[in-house]
């Protein structure tokens, strides 16, 4: 990451050197990630889980019973 074609597109996005590299890392990474969230709230499980929460919520809570 320090010179090339590579270099030449994104250098002024990320800067110049051996820390470029790192830079690069974590923008793919926090990519990585925010697409897999993405993927994860658009899923059936999510769905089923936030409807089982909203039905838990609008009921009562039961009172602690001395055990």
């Amino acid at each position: 990451m320090t010179d090339g074609a590579g270099a030449d597109t994104i250098g002024s996005w990320f800067g110049t050197g051996p820390e470029r590299g790192m830079a690069l890392i974590f923008i793919v990474a926090g990519s990585i990630g925010l697409i897999a969230t993405i993927v994860a709230f658009n899923s059936n499980a999510y769905k089923n889980l936030s409807r089982r929460y909203a039905e838990k919520k609008d009921e009562p809570a039961e009172e602690l019973k001395p055990g």
